[in-house]
């Protein structure tokens, strides 16, 4: 055994595949942020403020630059 693995077996995995799974996982992951984002910035906000007009909605594309940014920050 050799750093976890039996020497000798090996495991065959589709490159195309693992690819496409950590893509989805991805862009699940930027999803998310967004849509919380969106939904808790507000009323933070206006608990805060007391008002909503200061609050500009996070797009896509900033929810994926977030997603890179924490995952290269606090990667394990």
């Amino acid at each position: 055994m050799i750093g976890g693995f039996i020497k000798g077996k090996k495991m065959k995995i589709d490159s195309f595949q693992f690819f496409f799974v950590i893509l989805m996982v991805f862009l699940i992951k930027a999803f998310l942020v967004q849509w919380s984002y969106n939904w808790i910035m507000p009323k933070l906000i206006y608990n805060i403020n007391g008002k909503q007009g200061d609050f500009r909605r996070l797009s896509y594309m900033e929810s994926i630059i977030l997603v890179i940014l924490f995952n290269n920050l606090f990667n394990r």
